[in-house]
């Protein structure tokens, strides 16, 4: 927008859809890199098929399971005066039982001794919290690296599985410690974390020793 205004009708200068999220973005770099990847979660509804379409476009293989509910559409509205945004996220879909035993067969069956796993973003409603948990102990079980990052009470969860990399940012650093974190050295003495991202952006800072205490 030229700028936000409330009360009022606004007319957007432009617009872009982004098949977006933590995992696709780690498919995408590692493409670039020259390597492969398979982009695995839950898709449903319209904005799912053109998540997998357009995932698939880019040269990205996936294995999506599918459930009832949409999958949610996140808008980001910018300000083009002061470059400043409003993001709105909408709440995931639901995620059965069904489609989680779904899931993990799926992951069972990619699994592979060496491959690099990342686990990344909030839990979608129906799952609890120590899924990534209960994923980690999979993916370890196979011989496979395990990497998180994701927040909360999935963070602690997760964590408590030994990841073989964690990638909080500060925020959630400090939740997870519960010490203030200021630097990489803070975030080690609190909880032994490997790595840390700088304020709230979840840019890598430095990569510290494997495994989490």
């Amino acid at each position: 927008m030229p700028s936000i205004a409330f009360d009022e009708v606004l007319r957007a200068t432009g617009a872009r859809r982004v098949w977006a999220g933590k995992g696709f973005n780690v498919s995408r770099a590692v493409q670039r890199l020259g390597a492969n990847s398979m982009a695995l979660g839950f898709i449903g509804g319209f904005a799912g098929m053109a998540i997998r379409a357009g995932l698939e476009a880019e040269g990205i293989p996936t294995d999506f399971v599918p459930v009832e509910d949409e999958t949610r559409t996140n808008v980001m509205v910018v300000d083009q005066a002061t470059d400043r945004h409003i993001k709105v996220n909408q709440a995931g879909a639901l995620v059965s039982e069904a489609a989680q035993a779904e899931f993990l067969a799926r992951v069972r069956r990619h699994l592979a001794p060496g491959d690099h796993w990342v686990l990344t973003g909030s839990l979608a409603p129906g799952l609890d919290s120590a899924f990534y948990a209960e994923l980690i102990k999979l993916i370890h079980a196979s011989g496979a690296v395990a990497i998180l990052d994701t927040s909360g009470a999935a963070l602690r969860c997760g964590c408590a599985a030994r990841p073989d990399l964690v990638k909080p940012n500060v925020v959630e650093a400090r939740d997870l410690t519960g010490a203030s974190v200021k630097s990489m050295a803070d975030a080690q003495r609190g909880g032994g974390i490997s790595c840390c991202g700088r304020a709230t952006r979840g840019a890598f800072t430095r990569c510290g020793r494997a495994g989490v205490q």
